[in-house]
Order: structure tokens, then C-alpha cells, then sequence
């Protein structure tokens, strides 16, 4: 027994166990706010609808604005750094929401929130890819999102209990649980970027870098604008689904974070031998039909099939994607192109619920998931055509 322990201390370095431990403590506090935050919001701002996604869309407009000059951060002051940075703000921000009562008050703890997920995001990643083989890449990743998942199934369940007692409660345990991981990292994260890093002079020759990354994430936003709609607008368009949408809401949202749990790592092992189009293939046709299927389930059953489909795209792509990131980089800018990378995700998140809102309350919230749909074939069929030039682009780099 003690040598199998061994072995699976040995498999990881040790700024990946500490990104297990902090994931850990994080994520189900995480959880615990994610389902609500907008219910929350909606409560607190007097049944207002557009004001709730407007506060919303504030934190990844924030991270628009400070992604770039975060990941010049993290390349240049080094990942240790900017994950400390990083967490110090996020336990301060989820700190103040549990005194908040002010629109304006929201909006800014948002902006602080993120801010330290601007800096905190790139850093973790470059960190990962700069302390593990490339050959375990997208398993450490996988397992990262695993943890994660388990923090989320539990996560929703403690948080709607907490929910009826008492909302703040669930800011104060994510601020408590961001501090302990501050201090863990404080103590024991090693840094890990090069010593020494070229740099790149001329803003051409810098745009011709970042191209393969800009091209990946412009087709990556129908993925995270889908994301964008169920954590915001589908909150409350499931109150026109479901009777009891409360419940429904927290069973989803435990479901899927079971079903990732338990098939992230076998499906990210057994796909690795696929290419990167059969991989993007699949992806992009799973979140399709999961978009769809948001738009029609009005069942438990249905519910939890789109569930099901959603999380089999989301574990075979993302994680594949942040390891194709990794051996697109050059190693001096593997925080900035993380950076750019993770950009869809503040575009989406920032205008998607405003959007969403929008839609919603025109056209219902059946037409936001089957635009989806659509919008992530296209995308899908876009990206499996170009994504062998990008191949190339790797196999070149890794030869040359």
C-alpha cells in the first residue's frame, strides 16, 4: 500500500498537488453560488431582471479589460505571484458580498472577483503545463476539472440548504475557503516560469503569434455563450419549465457535476489518440445537441439526458484544448496565449447575459438555446476544417 502511494505522489510535481488541495477547498464552496447567485441578485434588486445580468456581465467585462496585461503578469512576474495576487482578491471580493446591499456595492466586489480571475486563470494553467510532461498534460487537466466536479455535486445541494437559511453564508465560506488556499500557496507554491523568456519586439510579428490562439478563440464563443446562457438567463426561464424550478436547478446542477466527475479522466484517456478534428468533431456536435436540448426539456428525465450530453463535450474538448494550447505556445508566452484563450469566455460572459435578458424577454428563452444550437454546428464544422493547419503549426514547432 505504501509503495501505491508512492507511485501516485511521485505521478504529480508538487505545484499540481497544490492545485488538487486548493481545488479542492474551492469548489464546493464555488458551487454552493453558482446556482443562486442570480436568483440572489434578483431577490436582492427587487425582482429586477436586466440590472441582475448587467451586474453579471460586469466581471468578465473586467477580466476583458485585464486579461492581456494579466497574462504579461504572470509571464513576467512569474505564476507564484499572480496566484497570489489572485486569490487575495477573489477571498476579499466574496467577503464583501456578504455586507453588500447596493446595486453599485455588487458591481464592484464583481470587478474585484474579476480581476483576480483574470490573473488567476492564465497563471494556474501556465503553471500546469510548465511542471508536467506533455504527455500527462491533459490528464493532470482532467483531473483538475474531476475535483472540481466533485466540489459541484455537493455544491448545490449544501447551497440551496444554506439558500433558505441564509444566502450569505455562502459568501463567507467561499471567502474562508480562497483565504486558506492563499495561505497554502503562500507557503508552500514553488514558481515555475523560465528564468529566461525572449521577447518578441515588433506588434506584427506579435499579432502573426497570436493568430493560431485568436483563430481558436473566436470559434471557441458559441461554446462559452452557451455556458454564459445557463448560468444566467436559464435560471429564470426555467421558472416557466419547471413547477418547482428551485429543485430542479439544484438537481441539475449535481447531476452534471456527477457525470463529470466520474467520466472526465476515462473519457480524456480514451480519447487521446484521437485527432484533434475527430476530438473538436465530437465536441462541437455534443454541445449542439445540448443547447437544443435546453430549449425543449421540460422533464426531469430530459433534463439530466442534456446534462449527460453536454458534460461528454465539454471532457473530451476543453481539457484537449488547453494541452493543444500548451504545445501551440512558445514557452515565453504561454501565460499570454492562455490569456487570449480564456477571452471567449469573458466576450461571452460579459455580453451573454445581457443578451440573453434580451431575447428572453422578446422572444422567450427557447430561441436563445436553438440560435445556439446552430451558431455551435457552425462553429464546430469551421474549426474541424481549420484545425489541421494548426496541427501543422505544432508538429513544426515540436520538430523544428
Amino acid at each position: 500500500m505504501l509503495t501505491s502511494f508512492q507511485a501516485i505522489k511521485s505521478r504529480y510535481t508538487a505545484p499540481v498537488w497544490l492545485r488538487f488541495i486548493g481545488e479542492m477547498l474551492t469548489s464546493l464552496t464555488g458551487a454552493m453560488m453558482g446556482p443562486f447567485m442570480v436568483l440572489y441578485l434578483h431577490e436582492q434588486l427587487n425582482g429586477s431582471v436586466m440590472i441582475p445580468m448587467l451586474i453579471i456581465s460586469l466581471q468578465p467585462f473586467a477580466d476583458i479589460c485585464l486579461t492581456l496585461v494579466a497574462g504579461r503578469v504572470t509571464d513576467q512576474l512569474g505564476r507564484r505571484t499572480a496566484i497570489l495576487i489572485a486569490l487575495l482578491l477573489q477571498s476579499a471580493a466574496m467577503a464583501g458580498f456578504v455586507f453588500a446591499d447596493h446595486a453599485y456595492f455588487f458591481a464592484i466586489l464583481y470587478v474585484m472577483n474579476g480581476i483576480g480571475r483574470s490573473l488567476y486563470i492564465p497563471a494556474s494553467r501556465a503553471q500546469i503545463a510548465e511542471s508536467t510532461p506533455e504527455s500527462r498534460r491533459s490528464e493532470v487537466f482532467a483531473v483538475i476539472n474531476a475535483i472540481y466536479s466533485a466540489g459541484l455535486t455537493a455544491g448545490p445541494l449544501v447551497g440551496m440548504l444554506l439558500y433558505n437559511h441564509n444566502p450569505v453564508w455562502i459568501f463567507a465560506l467561499d471567502a474562508a475557503a480562497l483565504f486558506i488556499y492563499f495561505l497554502i500557496a503562500a507557503l508552500k507554491l514553488p514558481e515555475t516560469k523560465p528564468l529566461k523568456t525572449a521577447v518578441t519586439s515588433e506588434m506584427s510579428e506579435s499579432f502573426t503569434i497570436y493568430r493560431p490562439v485568436l483563430l481558436l478563440l473566436l470559434l471557441s464563443l458559441p461554446i462559452s455563450m452557451l455556458y454564459a446562457q445557463t448560468e444566467t438567463t436559464y435560471r429564470l426561464f426555467s421558472k416557466n419549465m419547471f413547477s418547482d424550478y428551485l429543485s430542479m436547478l439544484t438537481i441539475y446542477s449535481a447531476a452534471k457535476a456527477l457525470f463529470s466527475f466520474v467520466l472526465q479522466v476515462p473519457l480524456v484517456k480514451g480519447t487521446e489518440k484521437l485527432s484533434m478534428k475527430t476530438i473538436l468533431l465530437i465536441t462541437y456536435l455534443c454541445y449542439s445537441l445540448a443547447a437544443a436540448g435546453f430549449a425543449c426539456s421540460t422533464s426531469l428525465t430530459m433534463l439530466l439526458v442534456t446534462a449527460a450530453v453536454m458534460t461528454v463535450g465539454e471532457s473530451i474538448g476543453l481539457t484537449h484544448i488547453q494541452t493543444f494550447i500548451s504545445k501551440l505556445s512558445p514557452p515565453h508566452l504561454l501565460g499570454r496565449f492562455y490569456a487570449v484563450y480564456g477571452l471567449h469566455w469573458d466576450i461571452s460572459r460579459s455580453i451573454g447575459p445581457l443578451a440573453g435578458g434580451l431575447i428572453l424577454t422578446s422572444f422567450g428563452g427557447e430561441m436563445i438555446f436553438y440560435a445556439l444550437a446552430v451558431c455551435l454546428l457552425a462553429a464546430g464544422l469551421c474549426l474541424t476544417y481549420t484545425i489541421e493547419k494548426l496541427e501543422h503549426k505544432v508538429i513544426r514547432k515540436v520538430n523544428g
